[in-house]
């Protein structure tokens, strides 16, 4: 027996019939894996009776069994900093963030007031922009404080146990992440003008092409000639399928397409990102009250629940906006 995080690596001659020849691949938890994970770990602990196991078990999608572990022992060491004798949901919650994003250290040390602001607007831009697409999950707290893996602050999204255990995602779906995600630079736009932007978004702007790539392979063209068009061909490799391990993805066009083909794929892509930065901007102009005033409470706070963010929003909103992403609502399935 034997095991291997490459066995594309593997010399012919060790995986050949009589050898290693029957593989078994172990791939990383689902939501009732994690589940029953985090029960396991935390059994032999001193736990409060405040413990939500499922809110943990979807806060920790895509960790691995040792993660999860890992997890609960940076509870355990949180709660005794504390003076605490019980780990508590906020010692797991804290755990998992730091996990995930790394330790938090204060903003004044390490950022000026100005770079401060332009965190608050971007994160601001996000959040207003979350708030008015239907098919988007809601807020669990957004944060201007930098950690180490997140340097520029973040929003966080409550889980959607179903999107992730199915991997299912509608074409409305993918149409308003791809609004989302590009919501941060079209604020930062709004407020410091185009000769101030930053190259805050690089990586931003990556997503929102692997989103383009994935409506495309998905056959979601509004091509014309769309029976006519193959695609982007069957040997893309999308990063996002196996966190940390791609740092660039590679397209390889089908064989058979011709060069018109080419041509017509990428002028898609760039329309549609260019269609969908041209509504984002829209949106925040038209809620620009609503895009201060959430910026404005981030200086103050520094980090916001997802509630305090929708108690802001829900005064200063446009009204327009609001009456169609409620009747859009309706006809939303959040798988």
């Amino acid at each position: 027996m034997g095991a291997t995080n490459r066995k594309d690596v593997l010399d012919p001659a060790l995986t050949r019939p009589g050898r290693f020849d029957r593989s078994i691949e172990v791939r990383r938890p689902d939501y009732q894996g994690r589940l029953e994970g985090i029960k396991v770990h935390l059994r032999e602990k001193p736990i409060a009776a405040d413990i939500d196991y499922s809110e943990l078990a979807m806060l920790t999608g895509g960790m691995s069994g040792a993660q999860l572990a890992g997890v609960c022992n940076t509870a355990c060491f949180l709660a005794s900093r504390a003076g605490r004798t019980e780990v508590t949901q906020a010692d797991l919650v804290a755990a998992v963030e730091q996990t995930k994003y790394g330790k938090t250290y204060e903003a004044s040390k390490f950022v000026s007031p100005g770079r401060k602001q332009r965190f608050a607007v971007i994160e601001a831009g996000f959040c207003v922009a979350i708030a008015l697409l239907p098919a988007i999950e809601e807020i669990d707290y957004v944060t201007i404080l930098p950690s180490i893996k997140s340097p520029v602050g973040r929003t966080v999204l409550k889980a959607n146990v179903g999107r992730y255990t199915t991997g299912v995602w509608t074409r409305q779906y993918l149409e308003q992440q791809l609004v989302m995600i590009l919501a941060g630079r079209a604020a930062e736009e709004l407020v410091f003008g185009r000769e101030e932007m930053s190259s805050l978004h690089q990586h931003k702007i990556m997503q929102a092409r692997q989103i383009v790539h994935k409506m495309l392979n998905a056959g979601f063209s509004s091509h014309p000639d769309f029976e006519h068009i193959r695609g982007l061909g069957t040997t893309y490799i999308d990063p996002s399928m196996e966190p940390n391990r791609y740092t660039s993805y590679i397209t390889q066009t089908d064989t058979h397409q011709t060069r018109s083909e080419w041509v017509d794929v990428d002028m898609e892509m760039e329309n549609k990102l260019n269609q969908a930065y041209v509504e984002v901007k829209g949106m925040l102009s038209r809620n620009r009250g609503a895009l201060d005033a959430v910026t404005q409470a981030l200086l103050t706070n520094e980090r916001m629940s997802g509630e305090e963010v929708y108690d802001v929003l829900a005064k200063t909103l446009d009204n327009e906006d609001l009456t169609k992403r409620l009747k859009a609502l309706e006809g939303v399935e959040l798988l």
